[in-house]
């Protein structure tokens, strides 16, 4: 018999305690790696639904160097970049394809899987339903093939995995396709998630799903518009379907922490906690409107922004430069109570089952604590209609910024020593010339916890990250690394014994603070230069210094 993820804690718990041991267990969880890393993490049974699509193509003589579809050639053959002509019904699915007489120049479609170094090889079968040509290319040999289903051995990844439909009969079209292991033909359609994942992710107590919901660029507006359980990709710009998401947090045991789309009417947020209550089984939920509302880099920022110039055009005309931020805080924390509202009013009387979060700069205190406040708003203060204030503490990001560049690069160009350096610089500091006193662990404390705790304080409620870890790599100008050296050197960095020991010395740092529930960025994907944030390479690996100082840090 298999326990609840639920009951399993908490025999472990009492099991804890009558062996005499005293229990300093903290909350932890993490944010879910993007939707581009769905093809490294391997969530999913289906791996269909981690495919890119649709490219359309067209037919070309590479042998001949001539075009055999009308205005093909070498370099437009695998996508023409005519998905505007694509004819799709409400999932995603193609209906009918050009023919070679007609205007457009694609003939055919392929969605295409990326395959990661730690991709697994072996037996697969496609399944689809309806009528067409359809095909499956990349490193492998077809075993067996039959109406509605193709059996293939994989044997390499450096070719990928494309799935091709060439013709598809517009009254029976091509659908519903599958595409899984052959050991699981069986079982997929009854088990959604891939075990070895689930397996990963059980520890941890909370999942943020912002990375899958696609919240810093989703257009989502009305709640039919979202993807649901028959659409063909879970990885387009509308993000996992939200019955995903609530069965992966039952499955698990942990609780979902959701973000709601910024665009999102109050019909969609209120669906959305509707939809949440009748399929979770139990637990917390937390919610915050959309993410990092105050960052410049987002579009939700500039519509914020707008809309608080615009109502309170009158207001903290003395704040100069400042102006924009406070109006926007005020904005922000009132939308952030009116999103909570119609998620509690949904839940009725299981609403103390909703974790509202309200978020900020962690180095900003004076806007959290305006955000917190909202003294523009009819809900002021904010921050005591909510149950959680949340900062991303992250550390490490002040090594890379640009007037540290030329002394970083020549760590980058040392081998072991600068690598040495580079930790030695996370943990006590002393190596960056100016850096802050104690390195830059220390001045994650100094500058983003302790002050965010204070704040937390000041209004009665919780302290939480609702993202956490390193932050070497940056995207920000002027402080946008290039680099490949520079990104070579932060990636063994993260891959190094060593980062391990550090994150234990950040959780201490997290927990003396005073701060509760923390959320690494990200869970399982494999790294490299450009996205070296997870926790986990791969659902096989036996570990890691972030996943295992994560583990030790819940004990």
């Amino acid at each position: 018999m298999q326990l609840h993820p639920f009951l399993t804690r908490l025999i472990l718990s009492i099991v804890l305690l009558t062996m005499g041991h005293t229990l300093a267990a903290a909350p932890v969880g993490f944010n879910v790696a993007g939707l581009y890393k769905l093809n490294s993490s391997l969530p999913f049974s289906d791996l269909f639904k981690l495919s890119q699509g649709w490219y359309t193509s067209c037919e070309y003589n590479w042998q001949n160097k001539q075009a055999v579809d009308p205005g093909c050639t070498s370099s437009n053959s695998f996508n023409t970049k005519e998905q505007g002509w694509l004819d799709k019904d409400a999932n995603g699915w193609i209906r009918s394809l050009p023919l070679r007489s007609e205007r457009p120049i694609f003939t055919s479609v392929i969605s295409s899987i990326n395959l990661p170094a730690h991709f697994p090889l072996g037996h697969y079968v496609v399944l689809y339903e309806g009528e067409g040509k359809i095909s499956v290319e990349g490193g492998l040999a077809i075993t067996n093939t039959k109406q509605g289903r193709i059996a293939f051995n994989l044997t390499t990844l450096k070719k990928g995995l494309k799935i091709r439909i060439k013709t598809t009969n517009p009254r029976n079209y091509i659908k519903n396709i599958h595409l899984v292991s052959a050991a699981n033909e069986g079982s997929f359609k009854n088990k959604l998630f891939n075990p070895k994942y689930v397996n990963r992710v059980r520890p941890f107590s909370v999942i943020r799903f912002m990375p899958w919901q696609n919240s810093k660029e989703t257009d989502l507006v009305n709640w039919s518009e979202r993807p649901t359980l028959e659409t063909a990709h879970y990885n387009k710009k509308e993000g996992v379907p939200i019955e995903v998401m609530v069965d992966l947090a039952t499955q698990s045991g942990a609780a979902p922490w959701f973000s709601m789309p910024y665009k999102a009417n109050q019909d969609f947020i209120r669906n959305f906690a509707r939809l949440v209550k009748q399929r979770l089984r139990g637990g917390k939920v937390y919610v915050e409107y959309s993410n990092e509302v105050w960052n410049s880099m987002y579009p939700v920022h500039n519509m914020a922004s707008r809309l608080a110039m615009s109502r309170w055009s009158n207001k903290y005309q003395d704040k100069a430069g400042l102006r924009k931020q406070y109006l926007l805080a005020n904005w922000y924390g009132e939308k952030s109570v009116d999103t909570c509202n119609i998620w509690k009013q949904e839940f009725g009387g299981q609403s103390g089952r909703i974790i509202c979060v309200i978020s900020s700069f962690a180095r900003n205190p004076e806007i959290g604590r305006e955000t917190l406040a909202c003294p523009l708003s009819k809900y002021a203060p904010c921050g005591k209609k909510v149950e959680a204030y949340a900062v991303a503490p992250y550390f490490g990001d002040n090594i890379a910024r640009i007037e540290n560049r030329a002394q970083v690069k020549q760590w980058a160009q040392s081998g072991a020593a600068g690598l040495d350096k580079l930790f030695k610089e996370l943990s006590q500091g002393g190596e960056l010339k100016g850096g802050p006193a104690g390195g830059s662990i220390q001045l994650a404390y100094d500058e983003g916890m302790k002050g965010s705790a204070e704040i937390a304080k000041e209004f009665g409620i919780q302290l939480v990250a609702y993202e956490a870890g390193q932050h070497l790599k940056r995207d920000d100008p002027p402080h946008t690394i290039r680099d490949p050296a520079v990104k070579n050197l932060f990636l063994q960095a993260n891959l190094d014994p060593r980062m391990g020991n550090a994150y234990s010395q950040y959780f201490s740092k997290w927990r003396g603070a005073g701060g509760g529930l923390l959320l690494h960025f990200y869970g399982i994907a494999e790294s490299e230069p450009n996205t070296a944030f997870g926790m986990l390479e791969n659902v096989d690996s036996g570990g890691s210094p972030k996943y295992n100082a994560l583990l030790n840090f819940m004990r």
